[in-house]
């Protein structure tokens, strides 16, 4: 797991982000001060799995790591199935495939 420390994420921390979170194929939990609706998002769409603001209490943390890690492995395992080959579409293609005359 990846802990980041920030104060407000810009654009270009996100952006690296998206690179990290390709490379290391590791969750990724961001701790922040400010959240919004839209940093929330953007921190997702860069791959981060748990946007955590400050306030959080100490003895909550571990659950929202937890959460980070299940979130993380979801998404992984969605990824997995969407990449493998699937025998039943060789059957569908071939059924839609126009037949030669």
């Amino acid at each position: 797991m990846i802990l980041i420390d920030l104060e407000n994420p810009s654009r270009d921390v996100l952006e690296q982000m998206f690179q990290v979170s390709r490379a290391v194929r590791r969750p990724i939990a961001m701790f922040v001060d400010q959240s919004d609706a839209a940093s929330i998002q953007a921190s997702v769409d860069a791959g981060v799995s748990a946007y955590i603001g400050r306030r959080l209490k100490k003895e909550r943390i571990k659950r929202f790591l937890d959460l980070c890690i299940s979130r993380f492995n979801a998404f992984r395992n969605c990824r997995t199935s969407l990449n493998a080959p699937n025998p039943r579409w060789k059957t569908a293609r071939s059924s839609i495939a126009p037949k030669a005359s």
